[in-house]
């Protein structure tokens, strides 16, 4: 039976110190496994070949002010999927060691995998929901489409857990975020955040590792894109659970302004 009953009040006091919304439980608790989960991994040899990036890498290693889901990677040095998967099963071994219950539901993605880590009843045991079946789920995602990527070592202090963190530059991780943008079919508002806060942190497009990637037009894309739909009125409501301040929803506004100061 897990003990992060008897520990969560702790957690919420790091939360509370760090200026999170502690009435957003459920986001902290998710905050709390996602930084284990990173901590379990970046422990073993084999994660120096996986590069953090997307939305929960800005929050842990960057400080954006807003809540993530998943957990996504770069590839690098030609990492096998065998092996990623090494790094998954030892990660829920440490888990089991511990007496932590968790499930591990991995799916092929292509020529990939796809891992699901699901915590059984934490959440009603801390009275998050009245459905006793329900779980807490996060997702490991890892990509092989990038290249040439210039990655850093970031140390992660979060929740009473230290790890060495590989992760790309800030100027890739805009471009990536650009590129998230521009290429979803259903735009997701927090890749507009995300390109607004990186830029205000003084990310600025990485051009190099934008014509290795063969996005040289990237800018004009986006662009493009925003000009034909806009930024939609219901798109701020989908954001703002997320945000640890709900004003911050205006930013979305400052995008367009944002695509024309880079170039």
């Amino acid at each position: 039976m897990s003990n992060l009953r008897y520990l969560f009040n702790s957690v919420l006091d790091f939360a509370k110190s760090y200026g999170l919304p502690t009435e957003k439980k459920r986001g902290i608790l998710r905050e709390y496994y996602q930084v284990r989960l990173l901590q379990k991994i970046y422990a073993q040899e084999l994660s120096k070949n996986l590069s953090f990036i997307g939305g929960t890498a800005l929050r842990f290693l960057r400080g954006i002010n807003r809540f993530s889901e998943d957990l996504d990677f770069d590839t690098l040095n030609g990492i096998t999927n065998r092996q990623i998967k090494e790094v998954v099963t030892c990660v829920e071994q440490e888990f089991e060691q511990e007496d932590e219950s968790v499930d591990v539901k991995v799916a092929e993605k292509g020529d990939k995998f796809c891992f699901e880590f699901m915590f059984p009843n934490i959440l009603f045991d801390l009275g998050l929901t009245e459905q006793k079946r329900e779980v807490l789920m996060i997702k490991l995602d890892y990509f092989r489409n990038w290249k040439n990527q210039q990655t850093e070592t970031v140390l992660m202090n979060e929740y009473g857990f230290l790890s060495t963190v590989v992760t790309n530059g800030i100027n890739q991780l805009l471009v990536q975020k650009l590129t998230a943008y521009v290429c979803r079919s259903l735009t997701q508002t927090r890749d507009i955040y995300d390109v607004v806060w990186l830029f205000a942190q003084g990310a600025r497009l990485d051009k190099d590792f934008m014509h290795a990637n063969n996005l040289d037009d990237l800018l004009p894309r986006a662009k493009e894109k925003l000009s034909k739909e806009g930024i939609a009125r219901g798109w701020g409501d989908k954001l703002r659970p997320f945000l640890f301040n709900s004003a911050d929803v205006q930013k979305l506004d400052m995008f367009g302004e944002i695509l024309n100061r880079l170039g």
